[in-house]
């Protein structure tokens, strides 16, 4: 496990330097654990910071933008019930914040009623300010892309 969390970080890091065509059987390697329900939750969190890496290098349309949406949306809404998740459900969120800049249409058309409620109704684990206040660094570097995509309103 500690191996294979290990060589998502260093595939994010090699990602960076590809084009984004020659990207996509890596990407899709990096998907897997978002996709497998006994993925460990290390293996989840290694491989959306490698695709939150890439993802903010993004210059433009990249062709496996689609495949990394489908795969992160389920994730959004998982720290709603399950708060030990919080740091899963937040990259999430940035990894599709991240693509919002490039992808509008393709978000806006993923997100569902249940995850944009997190947004707009209510306290969630998303809008707290006790939460957000009292959060460890990591939580607050993935709400960055959240926010700033809700304010470039990117995200509605």
């Amino acid at each position: 496990e500690e191996t294979r969390s290990l060589g998502y970080r260093i595939l994010g890091a090699a990602l960076v330097h590809l084009d984004s065509d020659a990207q996509g059987p890596v990407i899709q390697e990096l998907l897997k654990p978002l996709a497998d329900k006994k993925a460990t939750d290390r293996l989840r969190l290694a491989a959306l910071e490698a695709l939150l890496g890439v993802i903010s290098t993004l210059s433009g349309r990249a062709p496996w933008a689609v495949a990394v949406l489908d795969k992160a949306a389920p994730l959004l809404t998982l720290a709603a019930t399950k708060p030990v998740q919080r740091l899963q459900s937040l990259l999430a969120w940035a990894v599709c914040s991240g693509l919002a800049a490039s992808e509008p249409e393709e978000v806006g058309s993923r997100m569902k009623k249940e995850q944009l409620t997190l947004l707009k109704d209510g306290s969630s684990f998303l809008n707290l300010t006790t939460t957000i206040l009292k959060a460890p660094q990591p939580e607050l570097l993935a709400q960055a892309p959240l926010f700033r995509a809700l304010l470039r309103g990117e995200i509605s």
